[in-house]
């Protein structure tokens, strides 16, 4: 798997931690939208992109791990992300 796809994650509110596997490069807009029981997520390397709105209204999201391999995150995220990270 090399991508999460757009809305693949979304609303999934029992969702409570993710670790990425390393073979994914892109995380898809609002994959993981609206899950609001996420605390963290843990991103691999090989990550280049996350696209808008990949965690959108994850309030319980205290720690997200985002290697300096990323280039792109997406303009909600970066709002969010700001306080998170």
């Amino acid at each position: 798997m090399e991508s999460i796809g757009r809305l693949a994650f979304k609303g999934c509110t029992r969702l409570t931690s993710v670790t990425i596997p390393d073979t994914v490069t892109e995380i898809g807009y609002s994959a993981f939208a609206y899950c609001v029981s996420l605390t963290s997520v843990d991103i691999p390397e090989r990550v280049t992109e996350l696209y808008d709105d990949t965690f959108f209204s994850c309030k319980g999201l205290t720690s997200v791990s985002i290697p300096h391999s990323v280039t792109r995150i997406g303009r909600t995220d970066r709002r969010m992300l700001r306080f998170t990270v």
